[in-house]
């Protein structure tokens, strides 16, 4: 082209693969094809349509990996949090399960009756399954 050489060439391998990145992104791709068109004849079209078919392809493919792998992450996330919090929940509910069945089950000492000394009266005490009840005891 008039001895001028245009910036997007295969000359150097820095402007070849800056020309490699301008036709997969599109920019003016087309006008990199006519210019090597012009270079080197018409069969330098097929390598201009390989390089966007597959290029595209290429691109895409890295680009869906890449929101996969973002999404895969966060779902991950998420789901450990969640584990996390259902393990807290889990935890304080067995505390306080335990803290009131020891309050609730803690045994009660029977009393001395005054009347009789041999007679223990326990008035009230838990059964096992968590009745209240009353006895006499004889000695």
């Amino acid at each position: 082209m008039n001895g001028i050489v245009p910036r997007q060439n295969f000359d150097t391998i820095l402007w070849s693969m800056v020309t490699v990145i301008q036709t997969l992104i599109g920019d003016d791709w087309y006008l990199v094809m006519i210019n090597c068109m012009m270079a080197t004849g018409w069969y330098s079209c097929f390598y201009f349509v390989f390089l966007i078919i597959f290029g595209y392809i290429i691109l895409t493919n890295l680009f869906m990996a890449i929101l996969i792998g973002n999404f895969e992450e966060s779902s991950l996330i998420m789901r450990d949090t969640k584990f996390i919090i259902g393990l807290q929940k889990q935890t304080e509910a067995q505390t306080t399960a335990n803290n009131r069945v020891d309050t609730e089950r803690a045994p009660i000492l029977p009393r001395a009756n005054d009347r009789s000394p041999k007679t223990i009266s326990v008035e009230k005490f838990r059964t096992m399954d968590g009745s209240m009840g009353g006895t006499t005891v004889k000695k």
